[in-house]
């Protein structure tokens, strides 16, 4: 989806008009399926190809759930390793991110649980995880944005509950339907991802408010971000 269509469907959710989830395109390549479909041949170049294109975003998406780095990585390894002890059982997917991201993000919630580590009603260990921020150069490139406007946007999103950063970060960086980003947030129904991610721009529309020139500008933002 392009950054217009985006922008467009951000200013439709923030004046209260609900996206039909089907006007979203899937983002799966089919590079990444045909990379599947060797995987399940019983290509080991296929399962080396997954494992360079995901294991750091996995990573990376487990760091912001917790601050064990250490279990974050452990967890990463177990999602491949799974693969390979299951590879004559696996059978053709939709989305390849999706799967792994769904696969990692259970296990490492599960695992955090057998750990005692997560204290809060969200199942979250890390209240600061998915912060928003954009580096000085990037502004310098992109927009014509000053210091003072790129802290107003960093605090607004920042100031949204973790889940919602963490909808916004699957929405705009990863560029997930909201099909998938229910699926991988363990939501019974499509509508709750809509929700969830409708709360959190129209908390950034409250948040932005007399601020409207960068409340227009915030979706082509998050989008160049990516």
């Amino acid at each position: 989806m392009n950054s217009s269509s985006k922008s467009e469907i951000f200013n439709r959710i923030v004046e209260s008009e609900l996206v039909d989830q089907s006007t979203l395109p899937r983002q799966e390549t089919s590079e990444e399926i045909f990379i599947w479909e060797r995987l399940l041949q019983g290509s080991d170049e296929a399962l080396a190809e997954l494992y360079e294109k995901y294991a750091n975003k996995l990573f990376n998406y487990g760091s912001q759930i917790t601050t064990d780095r250490d279990l974050a990585f452990d967890i990463v390894q177990d999602v491949f390793l799974t693969l390979v002890s299951t590879k004559s059982q696996l059978s053709p997917i939709r989305s390849v991110k999706n799967y792994l991201f769904s696969s990692y993000r259970r296990r490492l919630l599960r695992q955090l649980k057998r750990n005692r580590k997560i204290k809060y009603e969200s199942n979250y260990e890390r209240q600061d995880g998915f912060l928003v921020t954009f580096e000085e150069d990037y502004y310098s490139i992109s927009t014509p944005l000053t210091v003072d406007s790129r802290k107003l946007i960093e605090n607004a999103c920042n100031q949204l509950p973790i889940r919602q950063r963490e909808v916004i970060n699957f929405y705009f960086f990863e560029q997930l339907s909201y099909k998938e980003i229910a699926e991988i947030m363990d939501m019974s129904q499509v509508r709750s991802a809509r929700n969830l991610l409708y709360k959190a721009l129209k908390s950034l529309s409250i948040s932005l408010k007399h601020n409207k020139e960068l409340l227009r500008l915030l979706p082509l933002l998050l989008l160049l971000k990516n």
